[in-house]
Order: structure tokens, then C-alpha cells, then sequence
């Protein structure tokens, strides 16, 4: 984009989008984004009869938000550290929908599936001890390119796209100034976000299937020019990340080219290591 530009026609982070516009979404007019949402994956008469009693939290951490009032939670966050944290928590009434969103990054589906495969876990160590115990829980994936269910193991995962997101929503929202200009931000950023990753789909990376592989690998790596390394979330989760994260992670993948903000130079991963051993 040449020339003079405003703000919210460049923003790139995945929870402006999550938790400033999508959020606004769902609970303007009595959250109407939320039902038809509901309405949609649930179905119709699932949710027909449903008090009003909702609930929607951006940036959920399950263990390390709980456990500041509940000491069983304590523990298991102290064992288990950050486990996962999922972009959006909704719930109407008994039924919630956990939401992982991508907005500029295309992942592999492998490593979205083990980004539910966590949540999942995060939500089942402590869902116990919280009111949920007798909800309806579905996982879902928001990618602004359509996924295919053949290339996920776990066919539980609902599918979606900020496209279907917002054909529900425009259907049944009343259209305020602030609605409007909700539904043109986003529709304007998933036009950038389809340019750019329909551009940029062909990412070559070498798979390292060890953190150890990794670092005894390092000087032949950097030799041949494998700078980047794939993590994704690393700016938003980089300070929490412990060093059983980094050794039990299922591989690494390390590149060439910088693919998206979700690659990131090896020295900074080498810096958070050091980190937690305690060498800094």
C-alpha cells in the first residue's frame, strides 16, 4: 500500500481481530454473532430453547486463570505450566465452542491439530473443578483458507473460515455504524490475508524431528543457510515458554526464507533456551 494509510488497514495481529472486532461481533445487540454462530454449528433445534446465560473470554489460559482462586488448579499449573491458550472461549447456556483462529499465518494442519490436541488438554485437567462439568464441548478452527477435513486426524475439529463467520453474522446482525465498520475491517483484512497466503503457499522447510536433533544439528544447519525456525505464537507466549515445552515439542522446522511472522531466527530460540536453563 502506497502513500498515506490508516491504522486499522494494516493491522495484522490475530487477536486485534479476535478479541477487539470478532468480539464485538458476538455480543452486540444481545449477542446475536454468538446465537447465530451457535445456530449454525449446534443446529437450530439444539439451541432452540436455551436461556441466556453466555459467556466469551479472549486469550483463555484454563490452568494459569484458575489457579489463582482454586488450589487444585494450583498444582496442576505448577506441574503443568501453560499447557495451551485458546483465542476465544464461547458459551450459551450448556453448549461452548473453543475457537483457535488464524488470520495472516497458514499453518501446517499437522501443528493445528496439535494446537487443539492441547487445548483439549488444558480444558480437560481443569474442567473438573468448574462449572462445565456437564457442558457440551466442541473445538474449532477459524483459517481464512478452507481447510479439508481428509488432511486432519481427529475428525471432531469443526471447520471453519472468517468467510462463513461473516455470511452468518450478516444475515442476522442489524447493521449500526459500529457493526458496519466491524464487518468492512474484517472483510478488507481476509481480502489482504487471501492475497498474500494464496501467494505464498508453496513454504519449503526441513523437518527436525528433536529438540536435541536441533541443537547438535546447529552448526551444519546454519552452514547451509537454515536460519529460520517455525514456531507459532512465539511473540505472544515467548516469555512463558518452558523448557518441557521446548524439549517435548513432536519436531521442529527450520527453513531457509522467513514464510510468515510465525518464523523466527534461531538465535532467539537459543536465547529462551538459555533462559530457562538458568545460563542467562
Amino acid at each position: 500500500m502506497e502513500g498515506q494509510y490508516k491504522f486499522d488497514e494494516v493491522a495484522r495481529s490475530e487477536r486485534y481481530f479476535t478479541s477487539s472486532i470478532l468480539y464485538h461481533l458476538l455480543v452486540n445487540d444481545g449477542f446475536k454473532g454468538l446465537k447465530i454462530i451457535f445456530i449454525n454449528i449446534f443446529g437450530e433445534e439444539c439451541c432452540r430453547n436455551l436461556n441466556n446465560d453466555f459467556e466469551v473470554v479472549s486469550e483463555l489460559d484454563p490452568l494459569r486463570d484458575g489457579s489463582v482462586y482454586q488450589p487444585k488448579i494450583k498444582k496442576l499449573f505448577k506441574k503443568n505450566k501453560r499447557v495451551a491458550v485458546p483465542d476465544l472461549f464461547l458459551r450459551w447456556s450448556d453448549l461452548i465452542l473453543i475457537l483457535e483462529a488464524k488470520f495472516f499465518t497458514n499453518p501446517k494442519e499437522e501443528d493445528l491439530e496439535n494446537q487443539i490436541s492441547l487445548q483439549k488438554k488444558a480444558i480437560d485437567l481443569v474442567k473438573g473443578e468448574t462449572a462445565y462439568t456437564k457442558c457440551t464441548i466442541n473445538y474449532a478452527l477459524l483459517t481464512v483458507l478452507e481447510k479439508s477435513e481428509n488432511d486432519f486426524s481427529d475428525s471432531n475439529i469443526i471447520l471453519l473460515t472468517w468467510d462463513h463467520l461473516l455470511e452468518w453474522m450478516q444475515i442476522s446482525i442489524p447493521q449500526s455504524v459500529d457493526v458496519s465498520y466491524s464487518f468492512s475491517v474484517l472483510k478488507k483484512a481476509i481480502q489482504r490475508a487471501k492475497d498474500e497466503l494464496q501467494n505464498n503457499t508453496q513454504v519449503s522447510y526441513k523437518k527436525i524431528s528433536s529438540f536435541n536433533e536441533l541443537l547438535n544439528g546447529l552448526p551444519d544447519l546454519v552452514e547451509q543457510g537454515f536460519i529460520y525456525v517455525g514456531f507459532s505464537g512465539w511473540e505472544e507466549n515467548r516469555a512463558s515458554i518452558s523448557l518441557q515445552e521446548l524439549k517435548n515439542r513432536s519436531h521442529y522446522r527450520v527453513s531457509k526464507k522467513k514464510w510468515s511472522d510465525n518464523w523466527i531466527t534461531i538465535d532467539r530460540l537459543l536465547h529462551r533456551y538459555f533462559e530457562v536453563k538458568g545460563l542467562l
